[in-house]
């Protein structure tokens, strides 16, 4: 009988941290980094559609760039702009196409999807490795992080760190803390625009 109900409490503790750990990882949905709501879209830094900034400040106007964060092994990043390479150590940031806006932070390049006193900044990676039948697969994951006063570039992980992020901003932290099932609610009826919604209020003065 003692072993029956040893057996159960583990189990109900097993079931308990399983359901903490759905406070989880932001997705894309939540933040829709390749999809950025109209009315949060960063606005351009240039009316030119394309161009890379170096970090000596050099502003090189261009036609095409080519950036992708695949990384195999220790080999660094490269961008190609107009058939010419530049080592991300070079460059400080590039727009794309008017729309899409990255900054180097680390020698990587983050799409800048929030600009204000809290930036947030999405991160594409693609890891290459062998799987079990011997063939070489990539994996792609997404990674959200922000910039506050220091500039310092710091991980958003899930929902809690939003919540963490905003704190000193009641209404915005009342957007987005509470149960993880509670907020997801709310995520899925503002058509997933929570997030940014949160950000703005702060972005604009707790208003």
């Amino acid at each position: 009988m003692i072993n029956k109900i040893k057996y159960f409490l583990t189990i109900v503790t097993m079931l308990i941290a399983i359901a903490g750990c759905r406070v989880s990882a932001i997705n894309s949905q939540w933040l829709n980094y390749n999809s950025i709501p109209s009315d949060f879209a960063p606005k351009p830094i240039s009316d030119k559609n394309s161009f890379i900034i170096l970090k000596t400040g050099q502003n090189i106007p261009v036609n095409e760039i080519k950036y992708s964060t695949e990384q195999k092994g220790k080999r660094p990043f490269v961008l190609t702009a107009d058939g010419k390479q530049y080592s991300t150590e070079n460059v400080a940031s590039f727009q794309v196409d008017k729309n899409n806006y990255f900054v180097g932070f680390d020698n990587k390049f983050y799409r800048r999807l929030i600009e204000g006193k809290i930036s947030v900044y999405g991160l594409d990676i693609s890891k290459t490795s062998e799987g079990r039948n011997g063939i070489m697969q990539s994996n792609w994951a997404t990674y959200y992080y922000y910039t506050k006063v220091d500039n310092n570039l710091k991980e958003l992980f899930n929902i809690k760190d939003v919540s963490s992020v905003v704190s000193d901003c009641p209404l915005a932290k009342s957007m987005v803390e509470g149960p993880y099932m509670n907020v997801y609610s709310k995520l899925k009826k503002s058509n997933n625009q929570l997030i940014y919604n949160a950000f703005s209020i702060y972005n604009n003065g707790c208003k």
